[in-house]
């Protein structure tokens, strides 16, 4: 699928949503940002359900509006067209995408969606299609089929075609990630899970503490001041915001690692918050 921002009647961006979700928004850390004065920070998001496309109005001060009428979550599909402001999204079939399989160069942690008729990363002059008997890769004068699972070579890289893991729904209906998260601040452990994902399991002192503070009351913005002194006590003024910055990245990034969303903790300039759904504390 395919989402085309038009401003004014002309198409002046077109972004490839595939199986992810999408934020909307006019705040750097969107998916997607609308620099237009009447787009909220965080306007809406794009996401997938049971193998539908859905779009939830995140609480944005103009609204989103679909036929005219201003939505706060929908159903949508090729053709729909929403408004943001001054700005008109409309959404595109696109390429036909080979559900479940992604490609992967060999030794890389990125794998993109498989989508008939795309160039392979760096290789323009090679392109994947989707057909009823399997992805094929075509190379102008030669054309094979790629198995699932086995590598196969491209100039001096190696791809390989694989199925996607499953992973938890990026966006339940009460707009908080279906994780739960068991902290003992003694141990010092914290444990993230949720359905069909593998366990992270957190032992640094830092980010069982960051976790311990965030987990008091899950959806609840908390002052990154009120954080820092949760983690570092009184020498929290010497750490500074540098340091929580890294701390929180490295947070993120061993929970993304496994196939976690990064905004399960949720940030602002000042502020941040466990947006799960469940948490417990020893």
């Amino acid at each position: 699928m395919k989402l085309h921002v038009l401003q004014r009647g002309t198409v002046v961006y077109t972004v490839d949503i595939g199986a992810r979700s999408l934020t909307i928004g006019r705040a750097p850390d969107n998916d997607l940002i609308l620099r237009d004065p009447d787009v909220s920070g965080h306007h809406a998001l794009l996401y997938w359900e049971a193998g539908e496309l859905w779009v939830r109005d995140l609480g944005s001060t103009n609204g989103t509006f679909h036929a005219g009428q201003r939505v706060s979550v929908m159903r949508v599909g090729p053709e729909d067209e929403l408004r943001l402001g001054g700005l008109l999204l409309r959404l595109d079939a696109g390429a036909t995408a080979a559900a479940g399989l992604a490609l992967r160069k060999v030794g890389a942690p990125v794998a993109v969606p498989v989508e008939s008729g795309f160039s392979l990363p760096d290789h323009p002059e090679a392109a994947l299609f989707v057909d009823t008997d399997g992805v094929w890769l075509d190379l102008g004068a030669d054309r094979r089929a790629l198995p699932i699972g086995e590598p196969f070579v491209l100039g001096s890289d190696r791809f390989v075609l694989e199925e996607a893991s499953a992973v938890a729904p990026t966006v339940p209906k009460d707009g908080l990630f279906p994780y739960a998260l068991q902290v003992d601040l003694s141990a010092p452990l914290a444990v993230l899970g949720a359905p069909s994902l593998e366990p992270v399991e957190y032992r640094s002192e830092a980010r069982v503490s960051l976790l311990y503070v965030l987990s008091e009351t899950p959806g609840t913005w908390i002052d990154n001041d009120a954080i820092g002194r949760g983690v570092w006590g009184r020498d929290w003024e010497r750490q500074g915001a540098n340091n929580l910055n890294v701390l929180v990245h490295r947070v993120r990034k061993q929970a993304e690692d496994l196939g976690y969303d990064r905004r399960f903790i949720e940030r602002d300039r000042t502020a941040m918050r466990l947006a799960i759904s469940e948490a417990h504390r020893d």
